[in-house]
């Protein structure tokens, strides 16, 4: 059967934005940049700043402030605040701002005297904002709500086409169960490409622009490094397509952050390219761009870099079998993230840590470093990571052969994943409940997982998860003995694998053997 489980190169929605994030921050010293954070407040969104205020330090200076409910103006917050620092006042200081509080004026109720709410002054606020920041030299993180976003192209389009980035962040929401199914996953796939999904239109036509002025700039290296993220991150279509075009832009913003010297920028875009080669199967390729990464960080002094991408080589490391390479590489960004007091970054190499173990057959001590990270990931209130941490256990488990604990795990994941409105992952934990059941001869039970999965996959145009998944039905019609269905399967199967991929050289070799594949 086709594996759909990959713990270690799950992409996570949350954290491609939340490094996008942080790349323009530290893009974007020295400038007045409006970068819009999009994300339900709450204990979310308020660990997401914690973090990166944390991150930054102390090279850059982090402030918060909130929006006046009465007034809100930004550009009186800011002006107020620049009034009170002192430090504002020095020439090329470095910081961010962080700004809250518009999420809280959509509850301000109208009062009678009033003609508008507090949301549409907020609105009207901004759309007169950028004349009188000029001189305000420092990017701007203004968190807003999905809804708020939505409204800000219309209601304050002046201010709307300021914006330097979006960036979406999901947090964790319950969906009701009574829901109907097809517009449950309607929902969940607008849901997963508001995250994953940058403007990409809009990204080219600043190229374009750019281009046109013959400018070797940051910004346009800084949008070939965006451009290449959409491809690198999306599930549609053909992955190898994808991947192909995500490199082109992902070198094409190196050779500018090289030649201007932007090692901040081609430390993130080289660990970037190195995941586009390690999801390839490049292990090579990928190496030489962490490698690179990792001393470009060491040089910047950036120590949270440093710690990640040790654990992206622990990863390349344990997927060629290269054992102990890849557990040094865990221990060390394990005690890295540990004197940094990022318990997040703990939790992720104990998983790594995790993997490695799992896939060297000491199942005792993979369960022990799942166990660590799932318990942290709950204590951070990092649902994903839960699920993430749920399906390494089951790994584990249906490595010994204890499916009721292996489908329990799969079962607690697929429910955290459905929480999240994580579509795609929704399908690969079905498929992997599927190849369960498949390993047991429940034959309905695998059956009605897969055909699920593949409704899914189908409704994303994950084309290699139709492939993927479609193979699999094969195998159970083939294990039934109904030959014919599974080889119609494994036809149609071809047609969505790509011709390159391991998966579609396996299918090949089934079709042509008369006897079914045991």
């Amino acid at each position: 059967m086709l594996d759909n489980i990959n713990v270690e190169a799950d992409l996570i929605n949350n954290e491609y934005s939340y490094e996008s994030l942080i790349s323009a921050i530290e893009s974007s010293q020295g400038m007045l940049v409006l970068l819009i954070a999009s994300c339900e407040p709450g204990d979310f969104q308020n660990r997401l700043i914690d973090r990166y205020e944390t991150e930054l330090a102390p090279k850059i200076p982090s402030y918060r402030i909130n929006l006046d409910r009465s007034e809100p103006s930004l550009r009186a917050v800011l002006e107020q605040l620049i009034n009170d620092r002192s430090e504002f006042k020095q020439p090329q200081a470095s910081g961010v701002i962080t700004v809250t509080g518009a999420a809280d004026l959509s509850s301000i109720k109208l009062k009678e005297t009033e003609t508008n709410s507090a949301l549409d002054r907020f609105f009207g606020y901004l759309q007169w904002t950028r004349e009188g920041l000029r001189e305000f030299r420092y990017p701007i993180v203004l968190w807003v709500t999905p809804k708020i976003l939505h409204q800000l192209s219309s209601k304050a389009p002046d201010f709307w086409s300021w914006r330097g980035g979006v960036f979406r962040f999901m947090a964790p929401v319950v969906i009701p169960t009574n829901l109907n199914s097809d517009r449950h996953d309607i929902s969940s796939l607008e849901n997963l490409q508001q995250t994953t999904d940058l403007p990409l239109d809009e990204l080219l036509e600043q190229i374009v622009e750019i281009e046109k002025q013959n400018l070797t700039s940051p910004a346009l290296a800084t949008l070939f490094d965006r451009v290449g993220q959409v491809y690198g991150n999306r599930i549609g279509g053909d992955y190898s397509d994808n991947w192909h075009t995500a490199t082109e832009y992902f070198n094409r913003a190196i050779s500018i952050q090289t030649k201007l010297d932007l090692k901040a920028d081609l430390a993130n875009t080289l660990r970037r390219l190195g995941n586009v080669y390690q999801n390839q199967g490049k292990w090579d390729a990928a190496i030489a761009c962490y490698e690179q990464s990792l001393e470009t960080f060491r040089q910047l002094g950036d120590t949270h870099g440093v710690a990640r991408n040790l654990n992206n080589l622990g990863i390349v490391y344990g997927k060629q079998g290269k054992w102990d390479e890849a557990i040094a590489c865990y221990e060390q960004s394990l005690e890295t993230f540990r004197q940094l007091g990022d318990t997040h970054g703990v939790a992720q190499s104990l998983m790594g840590l995790g993997n490695v173990y799992n896939k060297q057959g000491k199942l005792d001590q993979a369960i022990a470093c799942y166990e660590k990270s799932l318990e942290t990931f709950r204590q951070l209130g990092d649902t994903h990571g839960v699920a993430q941490s749920l399906m390494g256990l089951g790994i584990v488990y249906g490595n010994q052969c204890k499916w009721d604990q292996e489908i329990a795990c799969y079962e607690q994941s697929l429910e955290t994943k459905h929480q999240l409105g994580d579509t795609h992952g929704v399908a690969k934990t079905l498929g992997n409940l599927g190849n369960v059941y498949l390993n047991q001869g429940k034959w309905d039970e695998a059956i009605a997982c897969y055909e699920e999965s593949l409704k899914i996959s189908r409704q994303l145009g994950d084309t290699h998860g139709v492939g993927q998944t479609l193979t699999n039905l094969g195998l159970v019609h083939d294990q039934r003995n109904q030959i014919e269905q599974a080889k119609s399967l494994w036809r149609e199967a071809l047609t969505y694998l790509h011709p390159s991929s391991p998966e579609f050289q396996t299918v090949q070799q089934w079709l042509a053997i008369p006897s079914p594949p045991r």
